[in-house]
């Protein structure tokens, strides 16, 4: 960001906010700038010009009573924490020129102003344990005892402690009223071996049961349709709704365009179907009103065949966020019989309706999330106002020195707020950098002390990693299920073969030709297809599986970025596939800078990326989002 716009940010924030109500904001966005300034070796008259504005914030505050001025020098020296030299920078605005005034002099060099990471010790509950908690951990947690009936949202930064905060909160709620709650079986098993005692369910299976019991059914009674591994082809939808051509799309494309919609509807606030639903992308396709509107009630038709109720007919699968937004809808209730409190990491993965159903529910909900490690589709959902929120900053576990690494990134994500990672002062994570990641790199690789992963944006990638490590014989394990790769590869393969019709597998389900498949997945896929043609087959990857799962404790672990969430690893590789895409599109653009972010964040001691990755992912971004 430059100088100029960082001032001018910082000014107009500061200027507009004086009311001694949100000192908060006013003192976010002077330090902010602050550690800019720090950061960017600014010239004297900008420093003079940072320090003038705290200076009037610590007046304002001290105007406003001793409470005000103690609360912005407790928020000031807990954000000033991630500079171990802030003295030096303080006394570099005394050598620009600037003198603070008493007020402003007292508060820096307050001999308590410690600017390292700081602890307290204290027990929780009544079991007699002590904890060591960090600032922000400590006041989250006196929040939550002592107002227990009150939502709250916690967004933490990768590594500042949430996980470590999902234990403490054992220790304050009762097992027997609070349940766990989690979007996939691998977060709740995650979540329920951090509080063991307390009883666990998906979302998933929320809805499902609340459902059920709004219209009167057993919930294992609602029929296959309702299961996840329930598919029908785009040829098959569009026979079954009588779908014409709208304007050269053929049926089957306008099947999948309707029920692209319907996931839009689900996912957004409307409760209607209307144009707003097109995005601008389907309003070439369909120039006139009238082919938008037919394409509009097609979305429409595909959500009403979808809900039909469990006892009518219909051959279309229903997916859990189909019946959150019904529940939503119809004002449908979270029975969870005898449980007053929620407890749920990873909200920035929680769809928009389920939220909605949370936070209108009597049930009290308490989040944990990051909206910047959201890898979904569409938009993260948000708590309602009245949750009250709470953010952590620090990393624990990322050293200090890739704070700007990671700024850098996040600055062009697309729903950036103003938010700064700060790493831990007190460790080092290093940045190395890679040319290919051929075999020779591999073998250094596998020489790291700890714990390593290799993390992929795409399924392709992680094959491509299992193939080349079995043949040199280096020990790995693998975070991806067997059966999602198997699944993966045997999809491609089918398609490969000219036998697309027989294919079951999510990645390639609609997938007719290898055509089709390269245009979904990029170029990753060509060296698949020079595998296949050098004579590939499912007894080969089975051959390669079967080296995995080594219990050598330096087996190097392979999977997917959103498959690293809620872990960390000495070391850790990231594969050129993450930055792959179509920078045109927000969507886009999120995931890679998301991916990025949370691959980065995994690793305590060392981080691989290619030379240029980061550099190329920039300039993507700057070239699709300029307006010339």
């Amino acid at each position: 960001m430059q100088v100029s716009l960082q001032q001018n940010v910082t000014l107009e924030i500061y200027e507009g906010s004086r009311s001694h109500q949100s000192l908060d904001l006013e003192q976010g966005a002077v330090l902010f700038a602050l550690i800019a300034a720090h950061k960017s070796g600014w010239k004297e008259n900008s420093r003079k010009l940072m320090a003038r504005v705290i200076e009037q914030l610590i007046e304002d505050a001290s105007q406003a009573g001793p409470d005000g001025a103690e609360q912005v020098r407790k928020t000031a020296v807990n954000n000033l924490r991630q500079l171990p030299d802030v003295h030096d920078f303080i006394d570099g605005v005394y050598r620009a020129g600037f003198v603070f005034h008493s007020e402003s002099q007292n508060f820096f060099h307050d001999d308590d102003a410690d600017f390292s990471v700081r602890y307290v010790q204290r027990d929780l509950g009544n079991s007699g344990n002590t904890w060591r908690l960090q600032d922000d951990q400590d006041r989250a947690l006196q929040i939550i005892e002592s107002e227990k009936d009150e939502h709250m949202n916690i967004e933490g930064l990768a590594g500042s402690g949430k996980t470590f905060l999902t234990s403490a909160l054992g220790e304050i709620l009762s097992p027997k009223t609070t349940l766990l709650v989690a979007t996939t079986p691998f977060q709740l098993k995650a979540l329920e071996e951090r509080l063991p005692g307390f009883a666990g369910s998906t979302f998933a299976a929320l809805v499902r049961n609340a459902y059920a019991n709004a219209h009167g059914v057993s919930p294992h009674k609602l029929g296959q349709r309702y299961s996840p591994k329930f598919n029908r082809r785009w040829s098959e939808i569009s026979a079954h709704m009588g779908f014409p051509e709208i304007k050269n799309q053929t049926p089957e494309r306008v099947a999948q365009l309707a029920a692209d919609l319907v996931r839009k509807f689900c996912y957004g606030k409307s409760e209607h179907f209307d144009l707003k639903l097109l995005p601008r992308k389907l309003l070439s396709l369909f120039p006139t009103v009238a082919e938008r509107w037919a394409l509009v009630h097609a979305a429409q038709a595909l959500w009403e065949a979808i809900m039909r109720p469990p006892q009518a007919f219909s051959d279309l699968p229903v997916r859990s966020y189909h019946l959150m937004k019904w529940l939503d809808l119809n004002d449908g209730s979270l029975d969870a019989g005898d449980v007053t409190h929620l407890i749920f990491d990873e909200g920035h993965d929680v769809p928009p309706a389920m939220l909605r159903l949370i936070d209108s529910s009597t049930l009290t909900a308490i989040s944990l999330g990051d909206r910047f490690q959201y890898l979904g589709t569409g938009d993260p959902g948000r708590r309602a106002q009245k949750v009250r929120p709470h953010t952590f900053q620090h990393s624990v576990r990322t050293g200090f020195n890739v704070s700007d690494l990671l700024n850098t990134v996040l600055e062009y994500h697309p729903k950036y707020e103003g938010s700064i990672f700060i790493g831990n002062p007190e460790k080092r994570t290093q940045q190395r950098r890679y040319a290919r990641l051929d075999q020779s790199t591999l073998t250094h690789v596998a020489t790291l002390k700890g714990k390593t992963a290799i993390l992929s944006g795409r399924i392709w990638s992680v094959f491509s990693i299992v193939q080349r490590l079995a043949s040199a014989g280096i020990p790995f394990r693998l975070m991806t299920p067997p059966s999602k790769l198997r699944g993966a590869i045997d999809g491609a393969l089918k398609i490969y073969n000219g036998k697309a019709h027989l294919n079951t597998d999510v990645h390639t389900f609609n997938c007719n030709n290898w055509q089709a498949l390269r245009k979904q997945e990029g170029v990753i896929v060509d060296s698949l297809y020079q595998a296949f043609e050098r004579g590939f087959q499912k007894a080969d990857l089975e051959t390669s599986l079967s080296k995995a799962f080594s219990d050598r404790p330096q087996a190097i672990r392979v999977g997917l970025v959103e498959e690293a969430k809620n872990r960390e690893f000495d070391n850790v590789v990231l594969t050129s596939d993450i930055s792959y895409g179509d920078y045109k599109t927000p969507h886009t653009r999120s995931k890679i800078i998301s991916s990025l972010y949370t691959g980065i964040t995994r690793s305590v001691h060392t981080v691989y990326y290619q030379e240029d990755m980061i550099d190329k992912v920039v300039s993507s971004i700057k070239q699709a989002t300029s307006k010339d």
